[in-house]
């Protein structure tokens, strides 16, 4: 296999792997705003410290996300150009 076929088919399998992991998050996020909407009929405040705390470290997981795609990015338009 050319070295340029294999790039593109390695390439083309870590975008379908984060956009994968992009929906999973968008889903998770979906469903702790749903959660802290529902919180309202309870008045448990460990139970809405939980939620903000795994919102934080989702956001943290997305951005890591979003920083190794644009690494990802640059490295492939160096390795092109």
């Amino acid at each position: 296999m050319d070295p340029f076929r294999a790039l593109f088919n390695a390439a083309s399998s870590e975008k379908e792997d984060m956009i994968y992991l992009n929906d999973r998050l968008a889903d998770l996020l979906m469903k702790i705003e749903h959660m802290k909407g529902e919180s309202g009929k309870f008045d448990n405040s460990a139970w809405i410290r939980a939620i903000a705390c795994l919102e934080e470290e989702i956001k943290k997981l997305k951005a890591f996300y979003e920083a190794e795609l644009s690494k990802t990015r640059s490295e492939l338009e160096l390795t092109l150009t």
